[in-house]
């Protein structure tokens, strides 16, 4: 799918400034207090085609760190959804970006490996919803990546993002509460969970996607 192009030049200026004053605005803060190394390396490739003097060869240093997670992204995305909107050949299309210093394809590419791994890892919890803990940490760490791609998702649907939020919330409710002894305890709610995550992933597909 091609991106559309709608404010790509201020994004794109935007999320270089927001990287460069901040480690922690596009942090990966849920569940570990370590970055995933694709949000590292999304950062690192944003900061440094927005510099002056843009480093491809810093760009093409952090594609190679993650490419082992690029391609395990492709293969398990594929297995748990075919048709998603996120699976490209990443590694072959981030290559052709460098090689071509296409800063919108590279960065593009990036953005939908994150968006894939949203869905991975929502589509996991939803399988694992019976174990709290798990599907718990899960959730989480699907909102360390979407919170990556806030600053994009707010710049071209701000009310989608609002909307992401407070599903991303619900699904983390519709887990339910083992309690304490049992005592409190809730049961999950697959239901809710499913139209919950549904709302995430269209808004990705939306901005990110198209």
């Amino acid at each position: 799918m091609l991106k559309s192009t709608r404010k790509v030049g201020t994004l794109v200026l935007m999320l270089a400034l927001v990287v460069g004053l901040s480690s922690v605005a596009l942090g990966y803060s849920y569940g570990t207090k370590e970055k995933d190394p694709l949000v590292k390396a999304y950062e690192e490739v944003v900061f440094s085609l927005n510099k002056s003097d843009q480093d491809w060869e810093e760009v093409k240093e952090e594609t190679e760190k993650i490419e082992d997670k690029l391609e395990f992204l492709q293969k398990e995305l594929t297995e748990i959804n075919a048709a998603s909107p996120f699976i490209t050949d990443y590694i072959a299309n981030i290559k052709s970006g460098i090689e071509a210093k296409d800063k919108e394809k590279i960065i593009h590419n990036f953005q939908l490996a994150l968006a894939g791994n949203v869905e991975r890892r929502l589509e996991s919890a939803q399988k694992e919803i019976s174990e709290y803990k798990t599907a718990k940490a899960l959730v989480k760490k699907a909102k360390g990546f979407y919170e990556a791609l806030e600053l994009t998702i707010k710049a071209n649907n701000p009310e989608g993002n609002e909307k992401a939020e407070e599903a991303l919330r619900n699904c983390l409710s519709s887990l339910g509460n083992p309690g304490m002894f049992g005592f409190g305890a809730q049961e999950p709610n697959l239901e809710k969970y499913k139209a919950n995550k549904e709302v995430v992933l269209n808004v990705l597909t939306e901005v990110v996607a198209k």
